[in-house]
């Protein structure tokens, strides 16, 4: 039986995942990601935090997840059509951005500002800022939103190749 190293073939998942991530995190922190009437960066964000890129235990994959509102801020709402989770979160989260960012209600409750709100982005939908990729739409390539994925993962697929044909050559040798 054929034994590839594992332990190799770990360590450059885990090193893929590394180099994803750390990307990630540059884009997060570039002059595209900051919200243009704040001034604020993504850097330190719910978003950013929600990120994971991991080397699947016991697997020979990388696991990529961010939070469901990325699609928002790639395409914004009117492409997209639709939200994650239902109205009623929807508008929950809406109330809590409001807590967090200190909204004035103007003798309003939240409750009223968040209808508001929602009504403003089903009008007039909520303008992307893309600055991960190009583009998104479910079940897309990952690599036209990560578009830096394509290069990255060449040269693992090289040194992959490499460490799967170890045992075939050593076999046929």
């Amino acid at each position: 039986m054929l034994k590839v190293d594992e332990q190799r073939l770990r360590k450059e998942l885990n090193e893929l995942s590394r180099l994803i991530k750390e990307e990630i995190y540059k884009r997060f922190s570039s002059p595209e990601a900051v919200n243009h009437k704040t001034g604020e960066n993504l850097s330190d964000s719910d978003l950013m935090r929600s990120v994971k890129v991991d080397a699947e235990s016991g697997g020979y994959a990388i696991v990529f997840s961010i939070a469901d509102y990325y699609e928002y801020i790639v395409n914004g709402w009117k492409k997209s059509g639709n939200f994650p989770g239902t109205f009623g979160q929807f508008l929950s989260n809406i109330e809590k951005w409001i807590r967090k960012k200190n909204i004035p209600l103007n003798g309003r409750t939240e409750n009223q500002v968040a209808w508001a709100i929602v009504k403003s982005i089903y009008k007039n939908g909520i303008a992307p800022r893309p600055f991960l990729g190009s583009g998104y739409n479910n079940g897309e390539d990952p690599s036209k939103v990560l578009v830096f994925l394509d290069e990255m993962v060449d040269n693992f697929c090289d040194e992959t190749f490499q460490i799967l044909t170890e045992p075939l050559d050593a076999f046929f040798s």
